[in-house]
């Protein structure tokens, strides 16, 4: 058998592991409510049948040509690109919106638990800028 589609191979195997393992887990040490063991037996299947599904058709020719086609189609490129930006510019406001609480919490509370709920925005908010300064001078340079 010839594998067509080497990631989807390799991301099958590791879906299908995954499953596999979880499913295992729960015969072998089980959840003492039912509900844990609910999610835990519907996640295990959710990821065996993800891992199949992409184990099988990593092997067929037909379904790899299509999965290319699909990946290499300018509107699902669109389509990621706008929700790339819009998903950024969520966690921006996001990451704002923390640091703002933990430093109006830590001004009226003078508690230390606060400044800590306002120092990691800030620093993902630092990264955030960093990363855009960088991969805007590396695009700039690139095009």
């Amino acid at each position: 058998m010839t594998i067509y589609n080497k990631s989807g191979f390799v991301w099958g195997l590791i879906w299908t592991i995954l499953g596999v393992a979880r499913l295992a887990l729960l015969v072998i040490v089980p959840e003492d409510s039912t509900a844990q063991l609910i999610k835990g037996l519907v996640l295990g299947i959710f990821m065996l049948i993800l891992g199949v599904t992409m184990f099988r058709r990593a092997f067929s020719k037909q379904a790899t040509r299509e999965d290319r086609i699909e990946q290499r189609d300018e509107r699902n490129k669109l389509v990621t690109l706008k929700a790339q930006a819009r998903t950024s510019t969520v966690l921006l406001w996001t990451i704002v919106v923390f640091m703002a609480a933990g430093f109006v919490g830590y001004m009226v509370t003078n508690n230390v638990a606060w400044a800590f709920v306002f120092t990691v925005p800030a620093v993902l908010l630092i990264v955030y800028m960093f990363s855009i300064i960088g991969l805007t001078i590396y695009y700039e340079h690139r095009e």
